[in-house]
């Protein structure tokens, strides 16, 4: 039997991993769904006569895969799928050296000292590596400036693998491998936001956000704390993993249907922000946004450059004009969301914006997804809009893009395996 230190976990669950080796050892020509079927059958009590005999034949011919001396603080201590075990990695058995063929495709991992070390960047632990088959996932996520115990390493696949010990593993987790590119054993020094980052919101200014990755919530041109005051927002809580979905409406080509499938599919709550002319060209798709939950707010009627309008009766008169439309479209009234065409704003629209019942919103996750001639590719928007998610992310989304209708439900399944959920702007109001 696969006898390790408990607190090295790789072989400690005998099913998913001593098993295993010894069943295929054994009978190297046996079909690996056979395998694997036998391993299902032996979890039913029924099948433990069966499981003795076919342990009994393994350990009689002498060809165990883990060593039965004990715990061994140098020799391997697990296996994950990989190459071919070397003559100096495997641990003898007391049998005849076995050949290359016969030995299972699995690589040692070596025992070390306990040892503190903390995350380098935001990175996900596969999990159950030593599973029959080789199969694998991907489960856990390890924080940015996490401290972390590691206990083994190997190489695989040509990097370096550290396992995390027992006890600083994720509670029901059999092992955790992280690679040594995510780890240092110097605490890292985190960011952390400016208190009296402010802006000169006098002037015109074009909303946008820097400083994406790890996680990090980017800074903006403004800070939330000075947007807040004006009821206006662009990022949520950094304590909290959840992303806020808006969609901004210019006009109907054929997409909206597609995002709206796939927030059905994964249960999320979008905002959409309308213009007049998507009122009036696709009114059939503002009603099935309402009836699907969502909601929608106002993006105004024609979209022009709002920074440029200094008095309120022409600003009243903008957004009053998409109120009446969306009445008379909807029989409801426009909840009192707005977003500023093209980002562009400035001190006066924010308090006028206020004065009229709305709550501004900007974003913090977005990527260049408006032209029609000029579509990211499935690859270049994932990647983009993957790498620059983070906690209370505001996602900035158009309807016109035929890539954003086409990746949503891949992106939102990515997003959702990195432990994220989905929230609605209303909890981001006071």
């Amino acid at each position: 039997m696969c006898v390790v230190s408990r607190r090295f976990p790789p072989c400690r669950t005998f099913r998913h991993a001593a098993l295993p080796l010894l069943i295929r050892t054994a009978f190297p020509k046996l079909p690996k769904t056979l395998t694997e079927t036998f391993m299902k059958k032996c979890e039913k009590p029924m099948k433990k006569q069966l499981l003795a005999i076919i342990l009994s034949l393994v350990f009689a011919m002498g060809t165990a895969a883990c060593g039965t001396a004990g715990p061994s603080e140098s020799g391997p201590s697990g296996a994950v799928p990989g190459e071919p075990l070397s003559s100096d990695q495997a641990e003898p058995s007391g049998s005849s050296q076995q050949t290359e063929e016969q030995v299972p495709k699995y690589i040692a991992y070596t025992a070390m000292e306990p040892t503190t070390m903390y995350i380098t960047s935001t990175c996900m632990s596969y999990v159950d590596f030593n599973v029959v088959g080789g199969e694998y996932t991907m489960e856990e996520e390890y924080k940015k400036g996490s401290e972390v115990t590691v206990n083994g390493t190997g190489e695989y696949d040509g990097k370096v693998w550290y396992c995390i010990q027992e006890d600083g593993a994720p509670e029901g987790s059999d092992i955790h491998l992280l690679e040594a590119s995510c780890l240092t054993d110097t605490k890292p020094v985190l960011p952390t936001p400016d208190p009296n980052l402010t802006l000169d919101l006098t002037k015109t200014e074009d909303w946008g956000v820097g400083g994406y990755g790890d996680e990090i919530q980017p800074g903006g041109n403004a800070s939330a704390s000075t947007l807040a005051a004006y009821n206006a927002y662009y990022v949520g809580s950094p304590d909290e993993k959840i992303i806020y979905l808006t969609v901004d409406c210019g006009y109907e080509n054929g997409n909206t249907q597609n995002i709206l499938d796939a927030l059905e599919k994964h249960d999320a709550p979008a905002t959409f922000f309308v213009v007049g002319h998507y009122l009036e060209t696709a009114p059939e798709m503002v009603m099935k946004m309402l009836e699907a939950g969502h909601t929608v707010g106002s993006h105004t009627y024609h979209h022009p450059d709002m920074s440029q309008i200094s008095d309120m009766e022409s600003f009243q008169e903008e957004m009053e004009s998409l109120e009446d439309l969306y009445r008379e479209v909807t029989g409801e009234e426009i909840t009192k969301y707005y977003r500023p065409p093209q980002g562009k704003y400035n001190l006066q629209n924010l308090q006028m914006a206020q004065e009229l019942g709305y709550a501004t919103f900007f974003w913090s996750d977005a990527h260049v997804d408006w032209i029609q001639e000029k579509q990211p590719t499935h690859e270049e928007a994932i990647s983009t809009l993957t790498k620059r998610i983070h906690p209370g992310a505001i996602v900035l989304l158009h309807c016109v893009s035929q890539t954003n209708g086409e990746i949503l439900d891949e992106l939102l399944t990515k997003w959702e395996d990195m432990g994220y959920s989905f929230g609605k702007l209303e909890d981001l109001i006071p």
